[in-house]
This record gives C-alpha cells, structure tokens and sequence, in this order.
C-alpha cells in the first residue's frame, strides 16, 4: 500500500510539473507571436517613413519604367470549392428511408512554391509549376493573414505567403490606389 502511494504522489508532482511546463510554453509562443506581429507593424511603419519605395534586383524581366520593390520566397494558395456528402438511412419495414445531402465547401490548398516579386506595376509569381502575374491597376482588394496577403483581381483570389503580410499589403494598396512615392 505504501508503494501504491508513493507511486500516487510521485505522478501527481509530474503532472503537475508537466502542467507548469506547458503552461510556460504556450506563455512563450504567445509572447513569440505577439513580437514577430509587433516588429511587422514596426517594420512598415518605418518602411512608410522613408517616403520612396526602394528599387531593388529582381529575378524576373522588367518591363519599361518597372523597379523591383520586394522579392521573396513565397507559396501560392488558392480556395477550391470541394463536395462534401452526408446523410444516411433507416431500414422502416423492409423500406429503406432516407437521404443524402452534400454541400459545396471552399478549402484553401497550396498550389505551388517559388518566388513573389512586387514591382510599382505587377505582382509576380515564379513558381515550380506555374506563373501567376496580377497588374495592379487590376487589384480590387488585398486582405492580410496572420502570414499571408490575398489579393483578389478579376473574380479571383490568390493567396501568398509573406514574411510580413502587413508591409507587403501595405505597400500593394499605396501602388494600386497610385498613392506611392
């Protein structure tokens, strides 16, 4: 019996510590999360403070009086509409009763991997298995994720992944509304 109760005690302390341990971390990731949003936020607000968009190599072909603002690496996705079916039924003497229902559902799916080039007139996507190229005078919105802009243009929405999806969709508003210096 003194055993069954040392061995009691000893789990409840790991449990315990356990708790405390996962406590702590989640504490840490919180606190991870909320400096890389504050350093994005801080970095487009200095990126705004300079006033001139910089002008930077890009790995794609330029076209007339076209600069390279950003490039990086990126991963496109997009929402695809997906059936889902459910139901069932119920033998009621010797007649099957029932139904079956479906639902479309939009999930988003990774498409492709490569490389996201912001020029001052496209937005351009290098893939390994497809192109995607976005004028932005075509840009009806720009939304930001957590860790990704959308941009919709002609019925359509494409998302990308971005280091800071707040200075990128930032900066595409300003040159899309023509506001950028």
């Amino acid at each position: 019996m003194l055993v069954f109760g040392i061995i009691l005690v000893v789990g409840a302390i790991a449990v315990a510590i356990l708790t405390v341990m996962d406590q702590f971390g989640k504490a840490g990731k919180q606190s991870k999360a909320a400096e890389i949003i504050k350093h994005n936020y801080d970095e487009a607000r200095d990126f705004k403070r300079r006033k001139q968009l910089p002008s930077i190599r890009v790995s794609i072909l330029l076209k007339e009086r076209e600069q390279g603002i950003f490039e990086e690496p990126s991963i496109l996705s997009e929402a695809r509409g997906h059936q889902s079916f459910g139901g069932g039924a119920v033998e009621v003497e010797g007649v099957m009763l029932g139904g079956l229902t479906s639902r479309n559902v939009d999930q988003v799916e990774e498409i492709d991997s490569g490389a996201l080039v912001l020029t001052n007139q496209r937005l351009v996507f290098t893939g390994k298995m497809e192109n995607r190229t976005v004028q932005l005078k075509d840009v009806i919105a720009v939304r930001r994720h957590p860790q990704a802009i959308e941009i919709s243009a002609a019925g359509k929405s494409q998302f990308y992944s971005v280091r800071n999806p707040i200075l990128w969709s930032e900066t595409i508003n300003q040159l899309a509304s023509g506001n950028a210096r």
